[in-house]
């Protein structure tokens, strides 16, 4: 892909691993498909892309939760109870990039992002307390 800039919407092109792929280790046909945004080009013909949780197998995108999960858990065991306190609501949820390096030869344009899922509305403890007490009024009302 000519012209490729930091930021450019791509897909990893489906091709056969070539002899030389192997011992460069340069193409992996397992991520062919893949989209993303390239997040920084490596001379001579390089790029490293920041890869669209949302176009991972399902099994690969369970195991990125599951790791991600299990880091961040080592990361807030590991700090005290005061520190944990005065972590943001954005440090709290951080998350795991998912990204590869690629040749710019098996990119190719990709289109508009995939349209993200609206995650749930959590409701808060408070919140569910009062919603358990009220189902729980009305089935001792019999309504």
């Amino acid at each position: 892909m000519k012209n490729l800039k930091v930021g450019d919407r791509v897909r990893i092109v489906e091709r056969e691993q070539t002899a030389a792929d192997e011992k460069e280790q340069s193409y992996f046909p397992h991520f062919a498909g893949l989209t993303g945004v390239v997040s920084k080009l490596y001379p001579p013909d390089e790029a490293c892309v920041e890869i669209d949780k949302e176009s991972l197998p399902e099994s690969n995108a369970e195991r990125h939760q599951d790791i991600q999960k299990q880091l961040r858990t080592r990361w807030l065991e590991g700090l005290s109870s005061d520190a944990r306190g005065k972590l943001s609501e954005k440090e709290l949820s951080f998350t795991l990039n998912y990204s590869v390096v690629v040749g710019v030869k098996d990119l190719e344009p990709a289109g508009a992002p995939p349209k993200k899922a609206v995650p749930e509305k959590r409701l808060s403890q408070s919140d569910l307390d009062r919603t358990e007490e009220e189902f729980l009024r009305r089935k001792a009302e019999g309504t």
